[in-house]
């Protein structure tokens, strides 16, 4: 049977329990608790959140969330440390958002969907296997499948709203977002879809207000119960991730517990530096054997050096014949080929065309690399 409980009433008693008794519960010992003391609800209906949500603020919103129901099912009996997408996010929805609680005790787990965290306001306490750091105000960390984590907090000032999203559906908004042949896109795409390692990605952004904007609208539609909400709350959601990735790709930071490494800053200088790069030159500049940086390229992108490369020149002069005037010579040129006639060979090889005829049969049409 299914049980509510307000997220006032929630963090109220949190706060009571962690005053009191100087310690924290996990959410389902704490509905365990409420249960036994008979203060768990049959139902209590939603909020009603107005059209104009910009209108609203900050505190106004909060109230509204204050008033928003907690739902728990007494009859689950899910482990702390294994969540699966059954168990969070309900059965016609590819989403489900809450407004982090404060004071809950951390417990390392693991579960089968991606997780997006914004930290809107103060800082949180991330733990990652093993180790454990603080995201402040302006962070947004996605979460891989299989990854053990948690995040807790003690400062009732803090605003962190964390984002289930099944898997399936994350792949087909997300990484349909990361189909470009932008280097990093790339690298995210790869990272996240290896299940198999414990991965995050994180993302720094300025403009907060935009981006708890998007949060509001993802989070009224994930209370709202018409035949809309679902799929008004994956565009909305699909809008915050190409955002960041439109421009935030550069605040990008990655944790891989196998690598013990971030590549994201040589992924960063090649994209930036393709044109007059080596192997060599690249192995000298970040202090790695020339073997390493081949792995490391490979693992993180699914490409070899020379394939990633030349994907990126073959990109850059797609561009470069598509949206200007400049010459073949000169285009073979600006993306580090030492001849036409070298370029030409390398370009036939990837369209079956030359770059000629490739320019006079596209318009308009980019065909990925």
């Amino acid at each position: 049977m299914a049980y509510y409980i307000t997220y006032k009433e929630f963090q109220d008693a949190l706060a009571d329990y962690y005053n009191n008794k100087h310690i924290a519960l996990q959410f389902s010992q704490m509905m365990n608790q409420l249960y036994s003391e008979n203060r768990l609800k049959s139902f209590i209906e939603s909020p009603v959140f107005p059209l104009d949500l910009e209108s609203l603020s900050k505190k106004e919103f909060d109230s509204l969330i204050e008033q928003t129901p907690f739902v728990w099912d007494h009859s689950l009996n899910i482990p702390e440390n294994s969540v699966e997408e059954r168990d969070m996010i309900p059965n016609d929805r590819d989403f489900h958002i809450i407004r982090q609680m404060c004071y809950t005790r951390p417990s390392l787990h693991i579960h089968d969907y991606f997780e997006i965290n914004f930290v809107e306001q103060g800082a949180v306490h991330f733990c990652f296997e093993d180790s454990e750091t603080t995201m402040h105000a302006g962070e947004i960390f996605i979460i891989s499948p299989n990854s053990k984590h948690d995040i807790y907090f003690t400062d009732e000032n803090t605003k962190h709203y964390s984002i289930s999203v099944r898997t399936s559906t994350f792949e087909a908004v997300f990484f349909e977002l990361l189909s470009t042949q932008d280097v990093l896109a790339q690298f995210f795409r790869h990272t996240l879809r290896n299940h198999n390692e414990p991965n995050f990605l994180k993302f720094y952004v300025k403009n907060i207000d935009f981006y708890s904007n998007l949060i509001r609208h993802i989070f009224v539609e994930c209370h709202t119960y018409d035949a809309y909400a679902n799929n008004n709350g994956v565009n909305y959601l699909n809008i915050f991730l190409s955002h960041i990735l439109r421009y935030n790709s550069q605040s990008a930071q990655h944790y891989s517990y196998i690598e013990k490494n971030d590549p994201i800053l040589i992924l960063q200088y090649i994209q930036n530096n393709y044109a007059n790069i080596s192997l060599s030159f690249l192995s000298e500049f970040f202090h790695y054997s020339e073997s390493y940086l081949c792995n490391l390229i490979k693992e993180t992108t699914g490409r070899t050096y020379s394939e990633l490369i030349r994907q990126i020149r073959m990109r850059h002069a797609v561009d470069l014949l598509l949206k200007t005037d400049l010459k073949v010579f000169e285009i073979a040129e600006m993306i580090g080929y030492n001849s036409s006639d070298h370029f030409s060979r390398v370009f036939r090889k990837v369209f079956h065309t030359s770059p000629q005829n490739f320019r006079k049969q596209n318009d308009h049409n980019v065909n990925s690399v």
